[in-house]
Formats: structure tokens, sequence, C-alpha cells
């Protein structure tokens, strides 16, 4: 896989594995969001979420996620860079680059964020935003 960052590298495998076992079990839930299968992300993220996407004018809520989600191609492959993770109490935010690419389409470099919150016990996925480089 060639990085469209040449200076930056993935986060290794060595660090994730410093990581706090909270942090790291949350970092693995966005990355199900990018590379695995609906029932994943769904199970992961929580009803009444709030995705912002580049190829839509509007703030997606509920079902109407799923319904764009499920009219796009999978990502082939996925790196993360330039992680950041914040927590304030029962949320926590999660801050990279993105740079993914899927059949047919250019490589996809974007600034994301995904908040989740801790609710009866789990975190759960309550907002997603991906911004796009021009």
């Amino acid at each position: 896989m060639i990085l469209p960052f040449p200076n930056l590298r993935p986060f290794p495998a060595s660090a994730r594995k410093s990581l706090p076992p909270q942090e790291a079990r949350l970092w693995k839930m966005e990355e199900s969001l990018w590379s695995g299968g609906l029932s994943q992300a769904r199970a992961s993220t929580a009803a009444d979420a709030v995705f912002l996407l580049p190829q839509d004018p509007c703030p997606l809520r509920g079902i109407d996620i799923w319904t764009v989600w499920l009219d796009q191609a999978r990502w082939r492959s996925v790196a993360f860079l330039d992680r950041s993770c914040m927590r304030n109490g029962d949320t926590i935010a999660l801050a990279y680059r993105v740079s993914a690419d899927r059949p047919g389409s250019e490589i996809f470099e974007a600034l994301c964020m995904s908040s989740f919150h801790l609710r009866d016990g789990g975190w759960l996925r309550v907002s997603h935003q991906q911004t796009p480089f021009a």
C-alpha cells in the first residue's frame, strides 16, 4: 500500500499495545467503521448518532447513515495517522488523519473525528465527521 502522506507512518503496532485497554478498544471500534461490515459498524454506533460525510449536503441521523453506507463500495485499505484521543467524563473523542482507498476511486484523505459516549456500561459512537483534504 502506498501512503499519500510521505512523511508520516501508520500508527505502529508496538505503540498500539501500550494504549490503555479502553482506548485500544475504541480505536478497534473506529477501524471497524471503515473496514468492517455493516453489522459491526451499527453495533458500535448509537441509534441517535450524527454523521457528517463529505458526499452528503446535510448531517445524517439514524437509518440515513446506514442507507448511505450500503450504497458505497467497501474500503480496500485504510491507514490512520496522527491519532489523538481525549476523554472528558463519559465521553471520548478520537481524532485522526485517514488515508483510504476503494476499488474504482482515488485515494481518500481526510481529517476525521468520532465521539463515543459511555451508555449502559458500553461505549457507543455518537458522532463521526470526515473533512477531506482539498
